[in-house]
């Protein structure tokens, strides 16, 4: 009996120590997820910022190529100025000579 005794408390030790090394290994898993979960939150911030950045960016750009139409728009419009001016000046030049 005493050696079943021995092999018992053998048996319960080798137990004990495996529930123990089960329960560090479960409080380093939710260490862990906890982290894990620290970071998810961080990562989903900087898609949300990321996305807002985009958001502001692209309206930045709409804006942008809408300056540059109404700047295109003027420049086109000037340069038809600038040439009917020159019509006129020509044809002003021209009855001057005539008279």
């Amino acid at each position: 009996t005493s050696v079943a005794r021995v092999q018992f408390l053998d048996i319960v030790s080798k137990q004990e120590a495996r529930i123990c090394d089960l329960e560090n290994k479960l409080e380093f898993q939710r260490g862990q997820v906890k982290r894990f979960e620290v970071l998810v939150l961080r990562l989903r911030d900087s898609v949300v910022r990321l996305g807002e950045e985009l958001e502001q960016a692209a309206q930045a750009e709409a804006r942008e190529r809408e300056n540059a139409r109404y700047y295109q728009q003027r420049l086109a419009d000037m340069k038809l100025e600038i040439d009917d001016l020159s019509i006129r000046e020509q044809e002003s030049s021209r009855r001057r000579m005539e008279l």
